[in-house]
């Protein structure tokens, strides 16, 4: 059966070629999404291993938290918005869970970055959610859940409200746009908690200080953020 599996799936290779999910020209390294042009030249941020670093600085002074980090840094026409692109778009929610995987990996050798309790994604709204089929956050959380080894809990936090696009709004637009957006249900399970607050991109980082402020009312909460990409003012 195995043997068969693996026929089949050398069947698809050859006439569906994998392609690179960054370039989407060139086959990617086996059990790896990139190619490897891609991997050597994809903007890596190394925020992990960085306190005070950039992406700390864009929210410092906003809210409480220990640590911050994004894997990437995001540009317009980039290989890394075509990876933000296929995961939110092209209804390929494993993009997300195998770089919240290459992010857990980066914790766990991280001599500065705090090993959180729990995991808590940027919630979509359910419409939204509903015509996507999935939300992309969750999926980079599992990843980051899974190589960590803690739970991850999609419903803590839920979107009330489904805002207007922000793509067009400075900071203090799109802080009014999303304060009120965001409900905390059953706090008890993070009282006490270091929770990692996980996204797919910031830009001015009005989602994530509407969604931080919610979650720092629970007593004695720590909180961390994980990024996928940081994108540039």
């Amino acid at each position: 059966m195995k043997t068969l599996f693996e026929f089949a799936e050398a069947v698809l290779e050859l006439f569906f070629p994998k392609l690179c999910i960054a370039c989407l020209l060139k086959n990617p390294m086996r059990e790896d999404l990139f190619c490897l042009s891609c991997k050597l030249e994809l903007p890596y941020t190394d925020q992990i291993d960085i306190p005070e670093n950039e992406l700390e600085y864009r929210v410092y002074g906003r809210f409480q938290f220990e640590r911050a980090a994004a894997l990437f840094r995001f540009k317009k026409d980039s290989r890394v918005q075509k990876v933000i692109h296929q995961l939110k778009y092209k209804n390929r929610p494993h993009i997300g869970v195998e770089l919240g995987k290459e992010f857990g990996k980066k914790i766990l050798a991280s001599d500065s970055f705090p090993t959180p309790d729990i995991i808590i994604p940027i919630p979509l709204h359910k419409k939204k959610q509903k015509k996507r089929g999935y939300n992309q956050s969750y999926q980079f959380g599992k990843g980051i859940a899974e190589v960590l080894q803690i739970p991850i809990y999609g419903s803590i936090i839920t979107k009330i409200s489904d805002n207007n696009s922000q793509t067009k709004m400075n900071r203090l637009a799109r802080l009014e746009n999303v304060m009120n957006s965001y409900l905390i249900k059953n706090d008890s399970k993070i009282k006490g908690k270091h929770v990692l607050l996980v996204d797919d991109i910031i830009t001015t980082g009005a989602t994530i200080e509407a969604a931080a402020q919610k979650l720092l009312k629970s007593q004695d909460l720590k909180l961390s953020l994980a990024i996928i990409g940081m994108a540039e003012l």
